[in-house]
């Protein structure tokens, strides 16, 4: 933008879009922002962290009804465990191992409200399913 506004200040007008070429886009909705439990780790993880705050309020899941950001998550080398995806399959002192498609991601950080919580913040049982 700083070198287009430069341009028109100097009196060169920019070159116009061709239509034919131009790409559209369709706007980003709040439901595109859901975590699926039912893709790969990684797939997840990458999700999460491109959609992390200040941009927006972040990748979502439903937890006990209510809709929970989660903001930070690590990759996990575990054993393969079968168990619905979304299931909570542990709690240990870095987080939260949650069963994906594939294995089994951890959760570090998550925001409820606008309020940001470490995993061990929050009263959450192995068991309990995030949707």
């Amino acid at each position: 933008i700083k070198d287009i506004l430069l341009k028109i200040y100097e009196g060169q007008i920019p070159k116009i879009q061709n239509e034919n070429e131009a790409i559209y886009v369709a706007r980003r909705r709040l439901e595109d922002n859901l975590i699926s439990w039912n893709q790969s780790s990684r797939d997840i993880h990458n999700f999460i962290r491109a959609l992390t705050p200040p941009y927006t309020e972040g990748a979502f899941t439903s937890f006990n009804n209510e809709k929970v950001n989660i903001i930070e998550t690590e990759l996990l080398n575990t054993p393969a465990y079968t168990e619905r995806p979304g299931k909570i399959v542990n709690i240990d002192k870095n987080g939260i191992w949650v069963k994906t498609k594939d294995s089994v991601l951890l959760v570090k950080k998550i925001s409820s409200n606008g309020k940001f919580y470490n995993h061990n913040e929050l009263e959450i049982k192995i068991g309990q399913v995030f949707k």
